[in-house]
């Protein structure tokens, strides 16, 4: 009987933190999203090359917030990059110990900089991040000793992130809980849903979902197939970009230029936000641009050169130690090697051009999937991109490619972005300067 009252009382004081958790996350989230929009309208504001006054204000600025930004890097190695592969190490082996109370404020205002010069980094690395140490701060508040309670947060601030409780319960298990337990999904549902409801009733931004019809022939479904072998060719030239790099970065991490590799990039990505803003940040601009059919994303070459430059910006960028995250980046590419594809089907007999939308989202998680090893949170990412309206049309080809997925995952295995960068953030000599 004592033995039973235990475990009611052990169950009511794990819901009740998964609460806390997902309230305190939601709520962070929100101000976090305003924050951002403030950062990016002053951005476009003060980065503007026709109003010389303005642009001299950005700069001084900019040049201001590079030495605070650059202090935050060197005296918080956890607020490099999104911060994930840190907070793995913690989960997995209980490596290091991220002081919540000091890098989750950093977090914050680092990535705010990182955004303020056009960096191309997104900004639903930081929110996990920053869900992970709010559940450092409780499980220390508890006194507890289960490191799964970062996984929990880090889901929750995936899915209030995207607005999508469902994606960040399959996120944490995908990508912080190796082993399955009906009652850690419970945990999982009650934190990923608080967060998103609570974020939702403060701040209702969705980062995607269509307002038009999606349409799909499946007359064209092989189009799946062309579709799949692309942006797996796409997903191995990134993990393999992003791994030889960091690898040549580790083995010269004395190198002047290597050192301070962050100020070249933050002064690249001003340059770029000034001539081409269009192309700079986590490249929600170009999705939007995508999305809307403006009239440069109909120009087949202009689009190849979009890709090309993402590609290889994503690969220094990744490395180059700035606050941010790289889900938006990746969702960027997918999306624009999707609309190269659409030129190309637009060729093939009984394509349906109302395709386009659903090609286009499905290369944007697909590409997810296969950086990231996690096809069930892409599946409800599809799902909630589409948009309610859109469910029906939407479902069964993102499942067909979901389970594409996993499948060839489990007959050719590979690490994900965050594995790769996990790995080499433990055994490098980089942790000796960066972390």
């Amino acid at each position: 009987m004592r033995l039973n009252g235990y475990k009611f009382k052990f169950i009511l004081l794990e819901i009740l933190k998964c609460l806390l958790m997902g309230l305190f996350i939601g709520v962070l989230t929100a101000l976090y999203k305003y924050a951002v929009e403030l950062v990016l309208y002053l951005s476009g504001v003060l980065f503007s090359i026709n109003n010389l006054p303005s642009l001299g204000v950005g700069l001084i600025s900019a040049f201001a917030l590079l030495f605070i930004g650059y202090y935050m890097l060197t005296s918080e190695g956890s607020i490099q990059g999104s911060g994930l592969a840190q907070l793995e190490l913690n989960i997995a082996y209980n490596q290091g110990t991220i002081k919540w109370y000091k890098a989750l404020p950093m977090m914050f205002v680092n990535s705010l900089i990182s955004f303020f010069v056009g960096i191309p980094v997104g900004k639903e690395g930081p929110i996990v991040f920053m869900g992970g140490t709010v559940a450092i701060g409780l499980k220390r508040f508890y006194k507890s000793q289960d490191h799964e309670d970062i996984a929990l947060g880090m889901g929750a601030g995936f899915g209030s992130a995207f607005l999508s409780p469902l994606s960040g319960v399959a996120y944490t298990f995908e990508e912080g809980l190796e082993h399955f337990s009906f009652f850690k999904l419970f945990k999982a549902i009650i934190t990923c849903f608080v967060a998103a409801l609570t974020s939702y009733a403060i701040n209702p931004e969705f980062v995607y979902q269509l307002n038009v019809n999606v349409g799909f022939n499946w007359a064209t479904s092989y189009t799946l197939i062309f579709l799949f072998l692309v942006e797996l060719l796409v997903a191995y030239l990134l993990l393999n970009g992003t791994k030889h790099v960091k690898i040549f970065i580790n083995k010269h991490y004395q190198n002047f230029c290597i050192k301070y590799r962050y100020i070249f990039i933050y002064v690249i990505s001003i340059a770029i936000l000034i001539s081409l803003p269009l192309i700079s940040g986590s490249g929600l601009n170009i999705t939007n641009s995508i999305f809307a059919e403006e009239e440069i994303m109909t120009i087949y070459w202009v689009v190849i050169l979009i890709l090309l430059y993402r590609l290889i910006i994503f690969i220094i960028a990744g490395n180059s130690m700035a606050s941010g995250g790289n889900a938006l980046p990746i969702l960027t590419l997918g999306a624009l090697v999707a609309k190269l594809l659409t030129f190309l089907f637009h060729l093939f007999p009984n394509y349906d051009m109302t395709q386009d939308y659903l090609i286009i989202i499905l290369g944007m998680t697909t590409l997810f999937a296969m950086m990231n090893n996690a096809p069930i949170t892409s599946f409800f990412l599809t799902l909630s991109f589409g948009g309610l309206s859109n469910l029906l049309t939407t479902i069964f080809p993102s499942l067909i490619m979901m389970i594409s997925i996993f499948i060839y995952n489990k007959f050719k295995p590979k690490d994900n972005i965050i594995a790769v960068l996990r790995k080499l953030l433990k055994t490098s000599n980089a942790n000796k300067i960066d972390h």
